[in-house]
């Protein structure tokens, strides 16, 4: 019956690391220290007493006070964990839905039947008939692990071993703590307190023991990758990408890969990199980019746009609908059974095709985990590239065209040509109020190519994505802002949950887009306050709000002020060029981030940033 009130908390604690739900652990602190509570009562009379005959039973205990704690225990651990089950069953799509929805089956067939035993702890003439059940649940989870990648065979046995020497190591403790203390009471209390205390420490410090022992060759994947993500690197070309990822399949194990990238001028996908393809690819990069393009219209690339996800082959032929026929054709002929579509600003921009296991095993859930590390990974380089390309391109036509004239002295030829004629007091006054405004204008002009050159010069030199403290570095630059916001008699107000918050992103670029939002926000508030927010629903990403109660972006205007010298109407009044806004909208999107607006004329505005969380490389 001891391990029987373990039950509950393990299976929460599964669910939410099976569900790679962002909890608090002291759900799972809580669990565990009410387990500890109940299994010290679990041979005593306050748990069960009063053995006696029930049903066809000859011997059947009634509960005692702490059996109606474990039955509470149990029953709400079991809906919570199905509860968060079905959330994810009803929201997500692809593997990870498929995954939850047969353990949901099997764990609820498995507990319904379960909880049939408890009924004659309370002298309810019910029986357990339904005990036979709990093999149909088996047979479920048995089913998402091999059609649905829950976890590899091999690794399953891993992992068994690993546990098994974790139950052995912590039964050799209680063994010899109950011997020497000769008190079942007292052992059960020290137990207990060792394993609040010491608990964590022990896990840890045996984990890093155990993984190479046990784990072997999926350590070491895991170790190689996880000293791949902590590499800097600053991507300008997709053919520098593409030798990054090269380097992929060789930690992975692939037989092949393939890696498409988006051609504008062409509109197709060419290969940029590929490997274990001889006699279907050209042996010749330049001809390949020629020969063995993917087309808008090719049923892979139209599946990928349309679902916006990683697919599997596996997956492909489990669904078996007509539309995927072709789909698995394409896949078949890459020999792709992973295929990881690459999202920028909405776009697809490359296709990630992934082969076979030189070990031939199949793809499991670490793996997964993987693959999306380096489509996040790809993501953000990609989003650099494009606008390392475009930025500079527009730069450099913009620092032209504007000076052009000024440096030429085309406009003030004309003017000063203009002012030789007989011109009468109004038409005088009109010409030298247009000199001063073209003066201002030459000198903004200046100041915008000189914005330009600094952009070129960082986007040279100095986009560094890395780790960032996100709570440290919004606390800075409050204190800088604040003193502006007093003088204007406005409050700032910064809200912060207390867990810490960490970007992947290049720190000077989040700085210009806090730096922009904020000055913004100050300019067009005559009275009231700015409010900065940070909060994190989606542990892959972090959502930062600016909100002010100034004068407001009308609807119509919202789309326009994201553009290069366009801003909105209730703007006119105040000085600027229009170029704010657009270029935090390509830092952000630099970061692989999204940006948006929420205002009414008026009302205030409120803009919401994304960008990448920084996440632990070292997958489980």
């Amino acid at each position: 019956m001891l391990f029987v009130i373990f039950i509950p908390s393990t299976f929460t604690h599964f669910i939410l690391t099976f569900l790679r739900i962002d909890h608090d652990k002291k759900i799972n602190i809580g669990n565990y220290i009410i387990t500890f509570i109940i299994g010290a009562t679990v041979y005593t009379p306050l748990y069960a007493k009063d053995m006696g005959a029930f049903l066809v039973f000859p011997f059947w205990l009634k509960p005692g006070p702490f059996f109606h704690l474990h039955l509470l225990h149990f029953v709400g651990n079991v809906i919570y964990s199905h509860f968060l089950m079905l959330r994810v069953i009803k929201h997500r799509s692809g593997i990870l839905r498929n995954q939850v929805f047969y353990v949901f089956i099997g764990t609820a067939i498995g507990y319904t039947a379960g909880v049939f035993n408890y009924f004659p702890w309370y002298r309810i003439p019910i029986p357990p008939f339904l005990n036979p059940l709990v093999s149909i649940s088996a047979a479920f989870v048995s089913y998402a692990i091999i059609k649905h990648h829950l976890m590899g065979v091999k690794l399953a046995r891993q992992y068994l071993a690993m546990n098994f020497f974790y139950d052995v190591v912590a039964s050799a403790i209680f063994i010899a703590l109950a011997f020497f203390l000769r008190q079942w009471f007292l052992g059960i209390s020290v137990i207990i307190f060792l394993a609040i205390l010491l608990g964590p420490y022990l896990h840890r410090r045996m984990t890093k023991f155990l993984e190479p022992a046990f784990l072997g060759e999926t350590y070491r994947t895991w170790q190689e990758l996880a000293k791949f993500w902590e590499k800097e690197r600053v991507v300008y070309t997709a053919g520098q990408l593409a030798e990054i990822l090269r380097e992929i399949p060789q930690i992975m194990g692939l037989e092949s890969f393939s890696f498409f990238l988006f051609e504008s001028d062409r509109k197709v996908f060419v290969p940029e990199a590929y490997a274990g393809l001889d006699g279907i690819f050209n042996p010749d990069p330049e001809q390949a980019k020629v020969l063995n393009t993917l087309y808008p219209g090719n049923p892979l690339v139209m599946y990928l746009e349309k679902e916006k996800r990683i697919i599997t082959r596996d997956e492909l032929v489990t669904q078996s609908k007509d539309d995927h026929q072709a789909v698995l054709l394409e896949t078949d002929e890459l020999k792709a059974l992973v295929s990881v579509p690459l999202f920028v600003a909405g776009r697809l921009t490359g296709i990630l095709n992934l082969g076979t296991k030189k070990t031939q095993e199949m793809y499991h859930q670490q793996d997964m985990e993987l693959i999306k590390q380096v489509l996040r990974f790809a993501e953000r380089h990609l989003s650099h590239i494009s606008f390392f390309d475009s930025s500079l391109i527009f730069s450099g036509s913009v620092a032209h065209d504007i000076r052009k004239p000024f440096r030429q002295g085309i406009i003030y030829g004309c003017l000063d040509d203009l002012q030789k004629g007989p011109l009468n007091p109004t038409q005088k006054e009109a010409l030298d109020n247009l000199k001063e405004r073209l003066v201002s204008l030459d000198d903004m002009s200046e100041d915008m190519v000189g914005a330009f050159k600094n952009l070129e010069l960082f986007l040279k030199s100095g986009f560094k994505p890395q780790k960032i403290d996100y709570t440290h570095l919004i606390n800075e630059e409050s204190k800088s802002f604040k003193p502006m916001a007093e003088e204007r008699k406005l409050t700032l107000e910064i809200d912060l949950p207390k867990t810490e918050f960490f970007l992947y992103a290049d720190p000077v670029s989040v700085q210009r887009i806090l730096n922009e939002l904020l000055t913004n926000a100050i300019k067009y508030t005559e009275q009231g306050k700015i409010t900065v927010k940070v909060s994190c629903e989606n542990p892959q990403e972090i959502l930062t709000e600016v909100s002010d109660t100034g004068c407001g972006i009308a609807k119509e205007d919202q789309e326009e002020i994201w553009e290069l010298f366009k801003r909105g109407k209730n703007g006119q009044t105040k000085e600027g060029e229009g170029i704010g806004l657009a270029m935090v909208r390509q830092l952000v999107e630099a970061n692989a981030g999204k940006i948006w607006i929420d205002s009414e004329r008026g009302k205030g505005s409120s803009f919401f940033f994304t960008l990448p969380a920084w996440e632990d490389k070292k997958v489980r």
